[in-house]
């Protein structure tokens, strides 16, 4: 928790979420009922799970079977999604986990500690050398998050159609449909590996290299 000014903040999170809902209509994602629907149904959310993050949160990040619970869970929300298109479900699901374990590693290891003084924080704003230093991690974990895709693409598909017995060049040029199971199956660990290995390389591995190159942010590990 931070101090900040509380008008600034509401205006900030109202143009965020204006911005989102209009720009799904305006691409033709949702209707005006749908966004409807969906604030409603956030707001209900909202009121239910706000006084469990604390505690929810700490238990994602510091129980010791954390990692299987969220590998069970995401996999069974792909699993059961009503929408027979999973790709984008997977590929936000999976990074989440990701996110999550990357999370719990550093927990485990010993890179993540609580703050020393109770909340709330003053907002440390960036110097003219931290702005540098972001924009150096930006763009040095842009280029990771690169060749994570890469590399987990290609690395993933061919190791799944090894496993389902199918040529990949063959697979991936063939008909794209819901009867080609095979397919969807293949990309759909394809999605959730690589997409999953983002989220954990961005949340443990890219910071890690950060830290050895003394260029991470002071605050990174504090933030439980």
């Amino acid at each position: 928790m931070h101090e900040y000014p509380v008008g600034w903040g509401a205006a900030l999170a109202v143009a965020w979420c204006t911005l989102i809902c209009v720009s799904r209509i305006y691409l033709g994602m949702h209707s005006v009922l749908d966004i409807f629907a969906g604030l409603l149904m956030a707001s209900g959310l909202l009121v239910l799970l706000v006084p469990l993050v604390d505690q929810l949160d700490a238990w994602l990040v510091t129980h010791a079977l954390s990692p299987a619970v969220v590998l069970a869970v995401s996999v069974l929300v792909i699993v059961y999604h009503p929408n027979a298109d999973k790709g984008d479900t997977t590929m936000i699901v999976s990074v989440c986990a990701g996110i999550l374990t990357g999370s719990w590693t550093n927990y485990q290891l010993g890179h993540m500690t609580a703050a020393p003084l109770p909340p709330p924080y003053e907002i440390i704003w960036p110097s003219i050398e931290m702005l540098g230093l972001t924009i150096l991690r930006t763009i040095l974990g842009f280029c990771g998050v690169i060749a994570t895709r890469a590399i987990g693409k290609s690395v993933s598909y061919a190791f799944v159609c090894a496993l389902l017995g199918k040529d990949k060049n063959e697979l991936r040029n063939s008909e794209d449909s819901l009867d080609n199971k095979n397919k969807i199956i293949v990309e759909l660990c394809y999605k959730y590996f690589t997409c999953g290995m983002i989220g954990f390389n961005t949340t443990y591995v890219f910071p890690t290299v950060f830290d050895l190159l003394k260029i991470n942010r002071p605050t990174y590990y504090t933030e439980i």
